[in-house]
């Protein structure tokens, strides 16, 4: 008979699980190493954990008979369908008090429900964030553990031993009930694809645009790493700019810029719209991934679609003030980032009564974790001086730290747009900064009056089942609910601007004899005639959520409607926005000329706004096409967007474009609409880059430029990604030679 003698199994012969366990067994608890491959245990007993005190079984029952009480598993397996199968296999051996342990990354709705429904059996779940990837796991991870209280009891011994330790403290604390700890960790994972895609736009403006050879560009992350920015992102950074091939040829630029991703990002751009939090900076580093993955697009993109002809920017020119800029815009966009997350686990908790600890949560992140960083000590501080703060931004320190990076911000991210270089998240970021410390706003009310107007409805809940028809009825709304945003944006423009109701209406008519849209129309209604008042049941930001949510699901850079969504959110937080006004400050930078001149400015803001509303429906026409091929639903998209756009000059164009190439992958790539945006170009940069330095929030005209900007980009910033997920165990890479093989590197051999 097998005696009861090991304090905890686990379950999964993957690196994680491996080393999970011998981190286990280095600090003195007895483990079961178990696996639905029982070989598999063998060969891990006789190889890796040789020698050790680790001991296998080779079934379930085996594994439960050999615990002790009450029984502690781990499953460190692949999220989805084997934990629930697994769950389900092992309940059957188990008694009430067992605890089970999901350390995958899981969803945390998937915990909420196996929570709720292991508790009815009177079993303790506990759903776990564990991040570190395989070096930690092995040597000390963050543990993020969330689900049954009545477990931490039992638990809460072995993880203080095994977790990474700063300043001597373990980074782990219990977070709550439910799925509370997989919610955090997938919060964690999307700082983590914000973090990266700062850290890949701050490479490629350094390459691109001052042309840094990769050792300066090692040598700049290494001098950022001794500064704020330290953390353990810039850290691997620096390493993998410098490290070079067998052949003596930099790594870096010779892998496909194309950036997968496992999906925790995408929940976390998912729970933001759902929970309306405007997580911008996270949404648009998923899309930035989603952007690079359609390289084909993008070479023919790039022969197809030409540069402005504007003049080299003027920060290009002393490139030690500009890498300076850089790491201050960094800086500042990584703040944002930061307080968006805790904006959205603030929200979180009070929806499900979780009572997170902000504080505790920044200090398990201290260690162990991929977002490590000395950033984190100053949230804890943050929180742990006002525990009810509620945004970092309105935090001293945070406030004083952007008011003095905000000058370089502008600089970057004015001149990235100029000079043609893609900068979603920095963009978005600084979008958002304006947004939130802008108390007036008067053009809030537009969006809801001209989309009352133009019979916009409040979508259903996300559903994968959805049909055709539902499909395009859906997406047609979020698509005239973002074009209503843009010329929401525009108007504001005016506003900042000096421009009366009068002149405001003159400009949009001015617009619509060219753009010829009716949703201008009704938007020169609407302020000659007042607003209508929403009705109560109304959510118009549904139907901008279904078709961001949409996006997330196919993989399709809906970039303008979840933008436009988020714009709402922050307009609907009025209460704080005031506050914010009080706090956070404008730049120093001089008012841009464009913005005096009235007439200038009217026909370049006019021409902004056709060119971002024609990349609204590319983006939508994207996500169709994405969709149709998916579901074989056979649609005529030509018709279908015919049908939105009925009477309006873009109608014909569009159809125009499918009847001369019926495989067009993309509208941009057509000649009529190449033409439209290359003379638009100037005005639209002119435009976005006079409202960075003006401190007007236009998040989703940016957005537009951002996208076209990437969109036309023959080599994007994925490089980076692939090698830092590499780096830290999330993946492979590929090369551009060989696109088809994965390739693994030790980065950390350094070699030179």
């Amino acid at each position: 008979m097998l005696e009861a003698i090991a304090d905890i199994a686990i379950v999964g012969m993957g690196p994680m699980g491996k080393n999970f366990i011998l981190n286990i067994n280095d600090n003195g608890f007895k483990v079961v190493a178990a696996n639905r491959y029982p070989e598999e245990v063998d060969a891990f007993l006789a190889n890796e954990a040789k020698d050790t005190g680790v001991i296998g079984a080779r079934s379930i029952s085996e594994m439960v008979k050999l615990l002790k009480r009450p029984r502690r598993i781990m499953l460190l397996i692949r999220a989805g369908t084997p934990v629930e199968e697994t769950i389900n296999l092992i309940v059957p051996h188990l008694d009430e008090g067992d605890i089970i342990i999901d350390g995958g990354n899981s969803e945390y709705i998937d915990s909420n429900r196996r929570y709720e429904k292991l508790k009815d059996m009177g079993i303790h779940f506990v759903g776990c964030g564990i991040s570190g990837g395989e070096e930690g796991a092995r040597y000390g991870p963050s543990l993020m553990p969330g689900g049954a209280p009545e477990a931490w009891p039992h638990l809460k011994p072995i993880f203080e031993a095994i977790a990474a330790k700063v300043d001597g403290q373990p980074c782990f604390d219990w977070l709550g009930n439910a799925g509370c700890g997989h919610f955090v960790k997938m919060v964690h994972n999307g700082i983590e694809y914000g973090d990266m895609q700062l850290i890949a736009e701050a490479y490629h403006l350094l390459h691109d645009a001052i042309g840094l050879t990769y050792d300066e560009l090692s040598e700049a992350f290494l001098e950022w790493n001794q500064s704020e920015l330290d953390s353990f992102l810039i850290e691997i950074t620096a390493k993998i700019l410098k490290y070079r091939d067998e052949n003596g040829e930099f790594l870096v630029p010779q892998i496909l810029d194309a950036a997968g991703q496992k999906g925790t990002g995408k929940w976390t751009a998912i729970a933001a719209l759902q929970y309306k939090q405007p997580v911008t900076l996270i949404a648009e580093a998923v899309f930035a991934r989603c952007l690079s993955e359609i390289k084909e697009q993008r070479l023919a993109a790039s022969e197809r679609l030409s540069d402005s002809k504007t003049p080299t920017p003027s920060a290009f020119e002393n490139k030690k003030a500009f890498i300076a800029h850089v790491a201050q815009a960094l800086y500042a966009s990584k703040i944002v980032s930061y307080a968006q997350g805790f904006m959205l686990l603030s929200e979180a908790s009070k929806v499900h009564g979780w009572n997170l600890n902000f504080g505790a949560i920044a200090l398990m992140w201290r260690g162990g974790c991929i977002i490590r960083s000395r950033f984190l000590g100053r949230i804890k501080e943050a929180f742990d001086t006002n525990p009810n703060l509620q945004n970092l931004l309105l935090d001293d320190f945070f406030r004083d730290a952007v008011n003095k990076a905000q000058n370089s911000w502008r600089i970057v991210v004015s001149s990235a747009e100029e000079a043609n270089i893609p900068t979603p998240a920095f963009s978005s970021a600084l979008a958002f900064y304006d947004g939130y410390r802008d108390a007036s706003r008067r053009q809030n009310g537009i969006v809801d009056a001209v989309s009352v107007k133009a019979g916009i409805t409040s979508s259903p809940e996300w559903s994968e089942s959805v049909n055709g028809k539902k499909f395009v009825d859906n997406l047609q709304n979020g698509t005239a609910y973002c074009n209503i945003q843009l010329i929401s944006e525009a108007c504001n423009l005016l506003t900042k601007a000096g421009f009366t109701n009068g002149d405001m209406i003159d400009a949009l008519t001015r617009w619509n004899a060219d753009i010829d849209l009716k949703l201008i129309e009704i938007t020169i209604d609407v302020l000659k005639n007042g607003n209508s008042v929403t009705p109560a049941n109304l959510d118009l930001k549904s139907a901008g959520k279904w078709a961001s949510i949409a996006g997330l699901e196919y993989g399709q850079p809906l970039t303008l409607v979840a933008e436009a969504v988020f714009a709402q959110c922050i307009a609907e937080g009025h209460e704080e926005r005031q506050i914010a006004s009080t706090v956070l400050k404008n730049g120093t930078l001089p008012m841009p000329s464009v913005l005096t001149d009235k007439d200038v400015l009217v026909f370049h803001i006019g021409e902004t706004l056709k060119a971002s509303i024609i990349i609204s429906y590319a983006q939508a026409i994207m996500l169709l096409m994405e969709a149709n091929k998916t579901r074989n639903w056979n649609l005529n998209i030509p018709t279908i967007i015919g049908s939105w756009l009925e009477g309006s000059s873009l109608q014909s164009l569009i159809q125009s474009a499918f009847d001369a190439n019926s495989n067009l992958k993309n509208i941009l790539l057509d000649d009529r609409f190449r033409y439209i945006i290359t003379n638009a170009q100037s005005s639209w940069r002119t435009i976005v880059s006079a409202a960075v330095h003006a401190g007007i929030s236009i998040p989703v005209i940016s957005s537009a430029l951002a996208f076209y900007n990437g969109y036309r980009s023959k080599v994007l910033p994925a490089n980076l990604l692939q090698a830092q997920r590499d780096y830290f165990g999330a993946h492979t890479y590929q090369l551009l030679s060989d696109p088809e093989t994965s390739v693994h590197t030790n980065w950390q051999i350094g070699r030179v």
